[in-house]
């Protein structure tokens, strides 16, 4: 089948056959495939340089807490670390899942989410150890799915999307579970780093 299913998908665009009257069609699969990549390498990048690093972004409430600074410092900690970091973790986690949903043909969707969930706790883990070594495993993954989408480009038929989005859709109730185990990684993580780091200043005095 090759790209057939993907130009096909294609051809349901709106304006596809007006423009592709008036400057040819190959152009304009052509065009519609490099954009394609492209939408795919920004979110592929901004995966690999946010999930990566230890700290994914920075909450600081002490600027409207004016007195209160330790219990400002608390409230963010725990708005990090409860809410805000695995949220954010658990976004990549799902659309983590939905890439490999629509490149697998057979692999259920109890085993993506294991295996979505695996890969991004070990991206975390591994940021908290070396961020560097996140990075690099982090950039990894979009080139993975990128070879496995155009050595098999015969996974993009809309039959099979449209099964695989119901199946998904069926099934997202039970990510929640995959939820609370970010919140927990994190915390875990969160906790480990602080305990290296009074160690190694208890052993600096």
């Amino acid at each position: 089948m090759g790209f057939e299913g993907i130009f096909q998908l294609m051809s349901k665009l709106p304006y596809y056959s007006k423009i592709s009257s008036i400057i040819g069609e190959p152009f304009v699969r052509i065009s519609i495939f490099t954009f394609g990549l492209f939408i795919f390498g920004i979110i592929m990048w901004k995966f690999y340089s946010t999930l990566a690093k230890r700290d994914l972004f920075k909450i600081n409430l002490k600027p409207y807490m004016s007195g209160w600074e330790r219990t400002g410092e608390a409230i963010a900690f725990f708005l990090k670390y409860t809410i805000a970091f695995p949220f954010y973790t658990f976004f990549w986690f799902l659309i983590f899942s939905i890439f490999l949903i629509f490149l697998s043909k057979s692999v259920t969707m109890e085993e993506i989410f294991f295996i979505s969930i695996s890969m991004i706790s070990f991206v975390r883990i591994a940021a908290y150890y070396k961020e560097e070594l996140a990075t690099d495993i982090a950039e990894v993954i979009p080139i993975t799915f990128l070879v496995i989408f155009l050595t098999d480009p015969a996974s993009f038929s809309i039959d099979l999307i449209l099964a695989r989005w119901e199946e998904f859709l069926s099934s997202f109730p039970g990510v929640l579970t995959y939820l609370v185990f970010t919140i927990c990684l994190e915390w875990i993580l969160r906790i480990l780093y602080l305990l290296k780091i009074r160690i190694i200043e208890n052993q600096k005095e």
